[in-house]
């Protein structure tokens, strides 16, 4: 208890009323009486209680949340105290907030594209020889870029699952990284033109060798690309840059929108995790892409970050060893 409440010695709490030092507040910080709490009722009703709905308070002042049970010790018939037990439960709380995100967000970026797709197919069923071929092609296209989204939904679900339970497989071997972002970046134009903005590559080195799973770095390069142009201004460049510092390689993707909350940073690679925003437009994702990243960079031995100011410029990166003509470092890098 000492250590998960902050204090030093047993000196601090012994005959100090528990409540004015861990249970004085509520979790919103307004005061919680001595004469609503319930381990004091326990000592005057004679009957336990069981609470998971409240905090306590370590020494320092931060709250947690708390799980407890209440015991009445009694004398006879006489209750003259109460045991109390507690947890904190604070991992549990996280991981309810991230199931309730999964599906919440699972549920809308299934229902989007289903209810699409079944509507462009109600369409051509009912009337595919009645309407003309542009509108059939729409209907098409529609159903087209929404099968996508669920196919990316699932495999981002899959990788995650992968990664959490150490199952993510990885194929290194020596590339050429300029090429393989230029590629990335070539064929997801499409993309970037319909968040109206456009890829430019500004090239810093020639060629640059790594070992890497040159489909894993390759989903790296699109997450970031497809991050950027969904939260750039509309008619604004999206820069990736590639360069070279001695012994490691960088790639940056910098758009131009609302900038990351400093209060998010500790959260941005989390899973289910999108920055707050005051853009009107729809977000479609699953907040998974940048978590799934990370794992991939640092599976590589590398490092992802980003900066945000406040004028809008943000620039994810990530960074990677460059491989040198050394058996040692390939034998090392291909087991990673």
């Amino acid at each position: 208890m000492l250590q998960i409440m902050g204090y030093g010695s047993e000196d601090e709490l012994l005959n100090k009323n528990i409540h004015e030092l861990i249970h004085y507040k509520h979790a919103d910080g307004s005061t919680y009486p001595d004469t609503d709490c319930p381990t004091g009722q326990v000592t005057k009703t004679g009957e336990a209680i069981h609470r998971d709905n409240e905090v306590f308070w370590r020494k320092n002042g931060e709250p947690f949340p708390v799980e407890y049970w209440a015991h009445p010790i009694k004398n006879n018939d006489e209750c003259v105290g109460a045991v109390v037990t507690f947890f904190d439960i604070t991992e549990r709380k996280k991981v309810e907030r991230m199931k309730n995100e999964f599906v919440s967000i699972v549920s809308h970026e299934l229902r989007t594209p289903l209810t699409s797709i079944m509507g462009s197919l109600s369409l051509l069923r009912g009337a595919l020889d009645k309407l003309p071929a542009e509108k059939v092609q729409s209907l098409l296209d529609i159903s087209h870029r929404n099968s996508e989204r669920l196919l990316l939904l699932i495999n981002d679900i899959l990788d995650i699952e992968k990664i959490e339970s150490g199952n993510m497989e990885y194929n290194f071997e020596a590339i050429d990284v300029v090429p393989l972002v230029e590629n990335v970046v070539q064929e997801n134009n499409a993309y970037a033109d319909r968040y109206h903005v456009d890829f430019v590559v500004n090239k810093r080195v020639s060629s640059a060798t790594i070992f890497a799973d040159k489909n894993r770095l390759a989903q790296v390069v699109w997450n970031l690309l497809s991050n950027a142009s969904k939260f750039s201004e509309s008619h604004h460049k999206v820069e990736i840059t590639i360069a070279q510092d001695d012994d490691r390689i960088r790639v940056s993707v910098r758009n131009t929108g609302t900038p990351i909350p400093e209060k998010d940073r500790e959260r941005i690679f989390e899973k289910f995790t999108q920055a707050d925003s005051t853009d009107a437009r729809n977000y479609a994702g699953t907040g998974l892409g940048l978590s799934i990243s990370k794992a991939i960079i640092e599976s590589h031995h590398g490092r992802i970050d980003f900066v945000s100011t406040a004028d809008g410029i943000t620039e994810f990166y990530f960074e990677l060893p460059v491989a040198r003509n050394n058996p040692s470092v390939m034998h090392d890098s291909a087991c990673a």
